[in-house]
């Protein structure tokens, strides 16, 4: 049961923090202009950062379904966490995803709704990728550890 409401809470914790940044940006600025600010860099918000994130947590989800059937892998899925990374990856996929069609749509179809979902979602999909990069980082901790611990035996 901890170990669900920490997972849970990983995830939470992001929402809150983007929720966050976004309402201090409309306190100090103004709704009217972080909303014009995300439409000016909506395009190139789009293509520069939330693309290339989502290319990113493809990739690496794409490598760990790859690797799903090695040994490190096998020993991961007993311990219950493989499940966890992949979920971790598809979250950031979806989150990258979403950011970059809410930001191309905000282009597109611009409103001040639209386009403070669009600085949300940015800001989401930025602090997710810091989070993928932390989730690659551990599990390249726990490979090396595994191992030592296999070469040991």
């Amino acid at each position: 049961m901890k170990n669900r409401f920490l997972i849970i809470w990983g995830y939470a914790n992001e929402i809150i923090l983007s929720t966050l940044l976004i309402m201090l940006a409309c306190t100090i600025w103004g709704i009217a202009d972080v909303a014009s600010f995300v439409e000016k860099i909506a395009n190139d918000s789009a293509a520069l950062v939330c693309a290339v994130c989502l290319a990113a947590a493809l990739a690496f989800f794409w490598t760990l379904y790859s690797k799903a059937d090695t040994e490190f892998y096998r020993w991961l899925d007993e311990i219950n966490a493989f499940s966890v990374f992949t979920n971790a990856s598809i979250y950031t996929v979806i989150v990258e995803l979403l950011a970059t069609v809410m930001l191309i749509l905000v282009k597109t179809y611009p409103s001040p709704t639209m386009n403070l979902i669009g600085g949300f979602l940015l800001l989401l999909a930025i602090i997710n990728m810091v989070t993928l990069l932390k989730n690659i980082a551990d599990l390249m901790k726990i490979h090396t550890t595994y191992t030592k611990i296999t070469k040991q035996t």
